[in-house]
């Protein structure tokens, strides 16, 4: 019962998932019992330990790079993060006050996570396309948008002469079958998008779409999962301050990724998996990014089981694995 309090750690993109995890822990901790009925304890809170949120999205690092700058999460949300991990444990050992403290966590938790979307929202890799094909559209955009986006088209053949003059004078920077335009308020004030569609030939176009950064909406059907704040025990920043920095993430990482291609994952979340992770390329399976970021959560010692297909291994994407900074791999069939 003591481990399954202190150590486990799980999270899951489905509610459900998390919901029977969470009774079939309870289940094992009921049948391990051997107590007399009046003897037994209460079983443990353990509402903390199974989360719900996008295993791949959102930052499993307390150190990463926001406008160009290095980003110390733990720095800047020390105190926060230390507050909300020893709220955490007084939640889950409470006999009375139970609901005020779960209120006074969920709000500190809220906090947490809106701060740490903004800053996420801001990696520069971080971009979404959304498909264009009227100036209003274009308007809208950046209306919406923290920053510039970039108008990005796409040819079905090659741009002609007079064309490429016309793009050049807009402003596009063009390649053979291609047209890029970064575009801010002062352009869409200036009617620039109007005159864009009324240069461009429609039948001509094999796809049209603006390239932008993410917007508060995109965060809310995003959910990221942000491992430091969720987790903050495993990270020597954050938690024990008896962990060495060789304990910085988790022990040991067990993992049952979905065994579906990337192509079946709806946007924006799947343009993200490839901005974030280096293994989700091509056509991919999306248990290969699911690996990737099964060794980025790993502490120096840690170790992690998997279970997967093989298949990846003989494919042109599964190379991209051997990047990773793996030094040791075995695998069953």
């Amino acid at each position: 019962m003591a481990v399954s309090e202190r150590d486990l750690r799980g999270v899951d993109i489905d509610q459900g998932a998390v919901e029977i995890c969470k009774l079939r822990l309870w289940l094992s901790m009921v049948a391990d019992i051997e107590d007399e009925p009046q003897e037994v304890e209460p079983l443990p809170n353990i509402d903390f330990n199974i989360r719900l949120g996008d295993s791949l999205i959102g930052f499993e690092s307390t150190e990463v790079a926001v406008d160009g700058q290095k980003l110390l999460i733990a720095e800047r949300l020390k105190e926060d993060l230390e507050e909300y991990r020893d709220n955490v444990e007084a939640y889950k050992s409470a006999e009375e006050d139970i609901s005020q403290l779960r209120g006074e966590l969920d709000d500190l938790h809220d906090k947490l996570q809106t701060q740490l979307n903004e800053w996420f929202a801001d990696l520069p890799d971080i971009k979404v396309e959304d498909e264009i094909s009227k100036p209003e559209e274009i308007r809208e955009i950046i209306s919406s948008s923290n920053g510039d986006v970039k108008l990005k088209l796409k040819f079905v053949d090659p741009i002609d002469d007079d064309l490429d003059q016309e793009l050049n004078d807009l402003g596009f920077r063009t390649w053979k079958k291609a047209a890029n335009l970064k575009l801010g308020n002062r352009d869409a004030m200036a009617g620039k998008p109007e005159e864009i569609f009324e240069v461009i030939p429609a039948d001509q176009l094999a796809r049209s779409f603006v390239e932008r950064g993410l917007l508060e909406e995109d965060i809310d059907q995003l959910d990221p999962f942000h491992w430091v704040m969720e987790f903050p025990d495993a990270y020597d920043a954050i938690g024990d301050d008896d962990r060495d920095d060789a304990s910085n993430g988790f022990d040991i990482v067990l993992e049952n990724p979905p065994y579906v291609r990337i192509e079946s994952v709806d946007e924006p979340q799947r343009d993200i998996y490839k901005e974030l992770h280096e293994t989700a390329t091509g056509r991919c399976d999306l248990y290969v990014p699911f690996i990737e970021r099964s060794f980025e959560l790993l502490s120096e010692k840690g170790r992690n089981s998997i279970i997967t297909s093989n298949l990846f291994m003989r494919t042109e994407y599964g190379e991209s694995v051997d990047h990773i900074g793996l030094e040791e791999v075995s695998a069953w069939t």
